[in-house]
């Protein structure tokens, strides 16, 4: 990060922004969406960035010249050269991918992502289970075990974490 975006970028708003484009508001200290993808939109306009929306790529190669690119959109294949690649998934604009699961249908309960939850009382003397390590599910298993019934987390490996608040700091100025 360049010295000029520490003086005068507030050292709780460092993270979730490029090095050259600080952000152009003071977002929430974790931002929403909405604020993310108004912060790319404005990231986007003002480095002049080559954005393509819904293209597929079919492949990519690096080369001496750059990448060789093999994209689909809906106008047909194409292929073309670029000195850098960004590849975005869409996490904040398309639903949560949902996996099938065999039997899903002797299942009587819901199987919902963590964008399923508008309120907390879906958890409500519920028994639940979690499934994953990642941010979402921790915060998952976090609001389930306050008003779940059971609450079981199940994950492959288990990482060490940080806690939000440290000695009543919050742990973004601590570190």
């Amino acid at each position: 990060m360049g010295s000029c975006i520490r003086k005068h970028t507030p050292a709780k708003y460092r993270e979730y922004h490029l090095s050259d484009f600080p952000w152009p508001f003071t977002p929430d200290l974790h931002p929403t969406a909405e604020q993310i993808l108004n912060y790319w939109e404005q990231a986007v306009n003002h480095l002049k960035l080559d954005v393509r929306l819904n293209h597929e790529v079919i492949e990519l190669k690096e080369t001496e010249e750059g990448w060789l690119l093999r994209y689909k959109n809906p106008d047909g294949v194409h292929e073309q050269l670029f000195g850098y690649v960004v590849i975005s998934v869409g996490q904040y604009t398309e639903r949560k991918y949902k996996p099938a699961f065999p039997g899903i249908e002797d299942f009587g309960g819901k199987v919902i992502t963590e964008r399923d939850v508008h309120t907390l009382d879906i958890f409500d003397n519920q028994r639940v289970v979690i499934v994953g390590f990642g941010k979402s599910a921790l915060d998952m298993a976090t609001f389930a075990a306050k008003q779940g019934a059971q609450v079981n987390h199940v994950f492959r490996t288990a990482h060490w974490l940080m806690p939000k608040w440290i000695l009543g700091v919050h742990f973004t100025y601590a570190l």
